[in-house]
């Protein structure tokens, strides 16, 4: 039989955490955010820490989320931000070591990480968004670390703040310019560079 609203509203404000954050659209198609009370509570339960750390939940699975949200309200996109920043709890630290994390922005990277599968089956997220999303995770944790985009070169300009949000930051590497892939080009950075990898 077909649900009502309050129905809905009831699954979504009691359901399970990861069943929440996997299901925000199909809530939003059948009313639940028409409420601005109801769109508080859930707001609130996707930012909550300790549901967020018992899920055990990656940026990457939150980042997912965040990209397949577009027309959801800005509210649940911001707590959605912030959950990322929470679940970073879960990316390990090395407080005594420099980390370089080179990301691959060629053109290649652009496709969706799904690959090319038809339909609504192809993913939102890009390849190069996960990598950039990886070394941004990195850098929350670990202050003392560092981000080098390359495709056929290294891309020193990327200008990422570790103070940023992850999203903010994976974004603006993906949005740099792309091209060719010469993976030989890091080695030869660290080298210039006289750098530990």
């Amino acid at each position: 039989c077909k649900l009502t609203t309050r129905q809905w509203v009831d699954i979504a404000t009691n359901c399970p955490w990861n069943m929440l954050r996997m299901n925000l659209n199909n809530f939003a198609k059948h009313g639940v955010f028409d409420d601005p009370f109801t769109t508080s509570v859930i707001a609130n339960r996707l930012s909550d820490v300790k549901e967020i750390e018992k899920s055990m939940v990656f940026p990457y699975q939150l980042y997912t989320a965040y990209k397949n949200t577009g027309d959801l309200s800005s509210v649940i996109r911001c707590k959605l931000q912030e959950a990322m920043e929470v679940a970073c709890n879960n990316i390990p630290e090395y407080p005594n070591k420099k980390i370089y994390t080179f990301v691959d922005i060629s053109g290649s990277m652009r496709n969706p990480i799904t690959g090319t599968a038809f339909g609504s089956h192809t993913s939102q997220v890009m390849c190069n968004e996960v990598a950039a999303l990886f070394a941004c995770s990195i850098v929350r944790k670990n202050r003392n670390s560092e981000i080098i985009p390359f495709h056929t070169q290294v891309v020193l300009k990327a200008n990422i703040n570790s103070f940023d949000s992850i999203a903010t930051n994976t974004e603006k590497i993906a949005r740099l310019p792309s091209g060719g892939t010469a993976c030989g080009c890091t080695i030869q950075y660290l080298n210039d560079h006289k750098l530990k990898a």
